[in-house]
């Protein structure tokens, strides 16, 4: 099989046997790909230090032919971000979009949208966003990709548009007549920045300053929509949490 060459990020690496590393990489054209990178812990000619996360570089690999693992054979660095991981919250924030991402993104699917997400993300970062109001856009966004999306919110109970403040519950919004007895409240602020964020485009993801009295009310409900997205709880989502609340 003719080898593939494709822009990529690393989601994932476990190292196998001596010298070998399993590896999960989210590429522009090909989604998500689980591949055994043979000799890649010793190998710098083939691996150098391009095969790291926050790292954008060229892949060439064999995609599997049916099930278990394609081959890396070499990667090499086209870009990197050092001021997106310089600091704990960036830090943080990185690797929760990676995670994020890993559970989301299913291989065989080559839609551009989970690079391009990460990619716009990691620029952000390093252009001097604000790491904790970026990510929460990109969890909005990224719950958007699995159908979540958040741009024109509506009643989940009688369809109502919702412009003024809203009512959740379960990751679902509703509006004051259809509110559940036991639903948190979304003030008319934290509504406006959802919709906000879930707006942006690509290349403004991080033009969207998030106060934290608005993130008190936004929080809960994004990562509720969030983990509904997911079918379950990132484990980065508890230190992105606690950075969030001090």
């Amino acid at each position: 099989m003719k080898p593939a060459v494709d822009l990529a990020y690393l989601l994932r690496s476990v190292k196998y046997r001596d010298s070998d590393l399993v590896v999960t990489i989210l590429t522009r054209s090909h989604g998500p790909v689980a591949l055994l990178a043979r000799g890649a812990r010793k190998s710098k000619k083939r691996f150098g230090g391009a095969l790291d996360y926050g790292r954008l570089f060229s892949a060439e690999f064999t995609l599997p032919k049916e099930s278990g693992l394609g081959t890396l054979s070499s990667v090499a660095l086209k870009e990197d971000f050092p001021v997106a991981v310089a600091t704990l919250e960036g830090h943080a924030a990185v690797g929760h979009a990676l995670e994020v991402l890993r559970l989301l993104a299913r291989e065989g699917d080559q839609s551009p949208e989970p690079f391009s997400l990460l990619d716009a993300f990691l620029r952000a970062l390093q252009k001097g966003a604000d790491p904790l109001s970026l990510a929460r856009v990109f969890q909005i966004k990224a719950a958007a990709l699995a159908g979540y999306s958040l741009a024109d919110p509506f009643c989940a109970s009688c369809g109502e548009k919702l412009e003024e403040k809203a009512f959740f519950e379960g990751g679902k919004l509703h509006c004051g007549q259809c509110r559940p007895p036991s639903a948190a409240t979304l003030c008319a602020g934290a509504l406006k920045t959802v919709v906000a964020a879930a707006s942006l485009a690509p290349a403004s993801l991080g033009s969207l300053k998030i106060s934290r009295v608005i993130d008190s009310e936004l929080g809960p409900f994004i990562e509720e929509r969030l983990t509904r997205a997911l079918g379950g709880e990132p484990k980065s989502l508890a230190a992105l949490r606690a950075l969030l609340a001090d």
